[in-house]
């Protein structure tokens, strides 16, 4: 399952049209339906929120395996977060997997390695950041952080 987040510099997208056939119950907190309620109480503390944004849970609500799931939104949207549950989601439902998180820039490389390094830690899943070096044996971390060209890098390596 492939997740494109891209930018929209434009006004805020608004994905309550496109997904409006979703209903989700605000009687009882929310929980993504894929992980646990402990886990995500805890994603939530680590990343000083209250709740997901509505679209949030929304694009959440429609992830299947094996399916694409693009989402266009403003910088500063929330669009890391989605991606770091999608993270967690993808360990929990292949775990002897790897999981390549593929940022845009080298400075968030490490942002997203700060964030999510705790709560991998935390559910005993090892966490790297490949920033500048390939100095470190890949084969041993359940999740990988780096932009496209050290992903590139990593799997033009894996194949020989």
């Amino acid at each position: 399952m492939c997740i494109k987040i891209e930018e929209e510099k434009d006004d805020l997208l608004d994905l309550s049209q496109t997904l409006s056939f979703l209903e989700i119950s605000t009687d009882e907190p929310y929980c993504p339906p894929c992980i646990s309620p402990p886990l995500y109480e805890h994603f939530k503390s680590l990343n000083q929120i209250e709740d997901l944004l509505q679209w949030q849970k929304d694009c959440l609500e429609v992830l299947e395996p094996n399916k694409n799931l693009v989402v266009k939104a403003p910088l500063g949207s929330g669009k890391s977060l989605l991606t770091d549950l999608f993270v967690l989601h993808c360990l929990f439902s292949k775990p002897q997997k790897k999981v390549l998180s593929i940022v845009p820039f080298v400075s968030l490389v490490q942002e997203r390695y700060n964030k999510l390094r705790p709560l991998c830690e935390k559910l005993n899943f090892k966490c790297a950041s490949l920033g500048f070096n390939l100095a470190f044996n890949t084969l041993e971390f359940d999740v990988i952080i780096c932009t496209i060209e050290r992903a590139n890098m990593l799997v033009c390596e894996l194949m020989q």
